[in-house]
């Protein structure tokens, strides 16, 4: 019998967009799936959405509780998950049919193993594409520099092992930035499927579409986090690397912090910018140019 994969979806105010996510969820060509729907104190009818689902399909098991953010949603799916691998995907996203199957097929002996990604607005037209490669965790710790999909946590199955000691960091946002790289540096292999088969919904809404807030500052101990890391785990080239996009990180949230009202923010991040140059990392002159800097 294949393996149980449990599905976990946290669900807030998604209305509009649940129903054609849950269809999909439901209609995968790979069955033996558990899938957990957390509503995180949706205030619409998304919670009663995901109870009809339930009433549908035996595979569903709905939780309610206090809103606490999509990192609180998903450690409680991953508190109660039974399968031997994990997945992850959004209320208001989409996935191809044969995404699950897929990814399954391929898993070997691979800890994770992930699929490409389509950005959609209103009908998602992927592209055709073929190819599967396989990693060493500190070769796919260099990728997650290339594209934000290799750090995303939606896309990918994960043998549940990873997470015995590991959990998405609550109260903030990037929580998905904060947590990948421990689970890659975790995993033994990890495999990449070169089709797009997650369908990511982009929503003008969306946290992390919408205007600049607070919030937004979480990135700074993210990025001092992810630094410690490759420290502690003698990574060299990936903490120059972690340094540079601090940096680049910081001076975004200068720019967005200029002039607009956010006159404490500012002053925090300029002197987070102060003391960059303590980290001992510089960037060549073609990077400079590259980056404008």
């Amino acid at each position: 019998m294949k393996d149980l994969i449990s599905v976990i979806i946290p669900v807030y105010n998604v209305q509009d967009y649940l129903p054609a996510c849950l269809e999909c969820v439901c209609a995968q060509t790979y069955e033996n799936l558990e899938i957990i729907l957390v509503d995180d104190g949706a205030t619409d009818s998304s919670g009663a959405i995901c109870d009809d689902y339930a009433q549908k399909d035996s595979r569903i098991r709905v939780l309610h509780k206090v809103n606490g953010g999509a990192s609180s949603a998903r450690n409680v799916g991953i508190d109660v998950a039974r399968g031997r691998w994990l997945m992850f995907a959004d209320g208001d996203d989409l996935m191809a049919l044969n995404m699950i199957e897929s990814l399954y097929h391929v898993t070997g002996a691979a800890d994770i193993v992930m699929c490409d990604r389509h950005k959609f607005t209103d009908v998602p037209t992927p592209a055709v594409g073929a190819g599967v490669e396989r990693y060493c965790s500190l070769a796919f710790l260099e990728k997650i520099y290339e594209a934000p999909r290799f750090i995303a946590p939606w896309g990918k199955l994960y043998r549940r092992e990873l997470f015995k000691n590991l959990r998405f960091r609550e109260g903030i946002i990037y929580e998905d930035e904060d947590l990948l790289p421990q689970l890659i540096y975790a995993a033994k292999e990890i495999v990449y499927l070169r089709q797009e088969l997650y369908y990511y919904r982009e929503r003008p809404s969306s946290v992390m579409t919408s205007a600049f807030s607070k919030k937004r500052l979480d990135i700074i101990g993210v990025c001092k986090r992810r630094i410690d890391l490759f420290t502690q785990w003698g990574l060299t080239d990936l903490r120059k690397k972690a340094v540079k996009d601090y940096y680049l990180h910081l001076k975004n949230l200068e720019r967005q912090t200029a002039g607009t009202g956010w006159e404490e923010e500012h002053r925090l991040v300029q002197n987070e910018l102060a003391q960059w140059p303590d980290y001992g990392v510089r960037f060549s002159l073609l990077e400079k140019l590259r980056q404008r800097i």
